[in-house]
């Protein structure tokens, strides 16, 4: 199976550019070792894509396997062919997660998302009898 890859570099968050590649991929994939939260694969979620990362980071907390995505050891290369290849052969699955993530990323990522958890957030505080100081 012989697939392009194209380097594009630095892309601005809000390019054009960057927006246009998110909305044709199916799959993104970044497999780095070194990710904090990972802002680029709650963007990936949001476009809809099947994310395929690196286990043992703070990814973790986003990706949960075989829901909205899929984890690989780190250097593992054999297994990061073998899940990209898996997903490029089964629409179904890239489609299921694919979609999993843009519903946990609407749920979890976006301002209406964040906003709900905030609001019941104070709903429960101001609820709670007693002081809060």
């Amino acid at each position: 199976m012989k697939m392009p890859v194209v380097w594009h570099g630095w892309l601005a968050p809000d390019s054009a550019e960057l927006h246009g590649l998110f909305d044709r991929a199916s799959i993104f994939c970044m497999p780095s070792a070194a990710e904090s939260f990972g802002m680029v694969f709650a963007e990936a979620m949001c476009a809809g894509c099947a994310v395929v990362a690196a286990s043992g980071t703070a990814v973790d907390e986003i990706i949960q396997p075989d829901r909205n995505g899929l984890l690989v050891a780190h250097g593992d290369v054999a297994a990061l062919r073998g899940v990209l290849v898996g997903l490029m052969q089964d629409e179904a699955a890239r489609r299921r997660l694919g979609s999993q993530a843009y519903r946990d990323a609407a749920e979890r990522y976006t301002w209406p998302g964040v906003a709900g958890r905030y609001l019941a957030l104070f709903a429960d505080v101001v609820a709670r009898p007693g002081d809060v100081g």
